[in-house]
């Protein structure tokens, strides 16, 4: 995936929801260790200088670690379980502890393996955060977005996902995206593939 310590070594394959496979490439998320992440449109401390000025998990589901949630749907990662006594919260996948890290908080990785764990709160007295406080990004798939390299990579997306698809000698850019199943839970001219809406494309540019 695209990373901005170059790892290049985890990758996705790019598949089409018909079915059919394209061409040799890589789908790429913005966060170190293949997570999500971005953060296009940054002030000099990472901020995103643009957001939709709406709190909540949204239509598109963008809560982070460490948001109260009901059902998996709420979560840009799709995982809402119940952490101890504090609640269920969304915990974000992981593969190393920089995408654990955020300005509001600091979680752990449950495993740095290829395979990956989730974040988990550092102690059993951390308590959900209300979902009211997550203020939501406004750049919608297809945006141009930036990685982070930690826990606020996406926050600029209204989806709270940042990836790129590269091809043999053609890097692409970071484009915002937010979780699906199938192709029609994307927007025109998008594709799912790896659970994230990408441009269908090739190259294609970011907004």
């Amino acid at each position: 995936m695209k990373l901005p310590f170059r790892l290049g070594a985890l990758v996705h394959p790019l598949l089409l929801a018909s079915g059919a496979l394209v061409a040799c490439g890589d789908l790429k998320s913005a966060g170190p260790g293949g997570e999500i992440g971005s953060d296009g449109g940054a002030t000099g401390d990472g901020r995103a200088t643009d957001d939709g000025g709406a709190t909540g998990p949204g239509s598109k589901g963008s809560l982070p670690s460490g948001y109260c949630c009901t059902a998996d749907s709420e979560c840009r990662d799709r995982r809402c379980v119940a952490v101890g006594s504090g609640g269920r919260m969304c915990l974000d996948t992981c593969r190393s502890e920089a995408k654990c890290r955020r300005r509001d908080l600091t979680f752990v990785c449950s495993d740095k393996t290829p395979a990956g764990g989730f974040c988990q709160p550092p102690d059993a007295a951390f308590t959900c955060l209300p979902q009211a406080q997550y203020q939501r990004g406004a750049r919608q798939v297809g945006e141009c977005c930036a990685a982070t390299g930690d826990g606020n990579a996406g926050e600029e997306c209204e989806g709270n996902r940042c990836v790129a698809y590269d091809e043999a000698g053609q890097s692409n850019p970071y484009v915002c995206s937010h979780w699906c199943e199938l192709t029609k839970d994307c927007p025109s001219g998008t594709v799912c593939s790896a659970h994230d809406c990408v441009p269908a494309n090739r190259p294609y540019t970011c907004r």
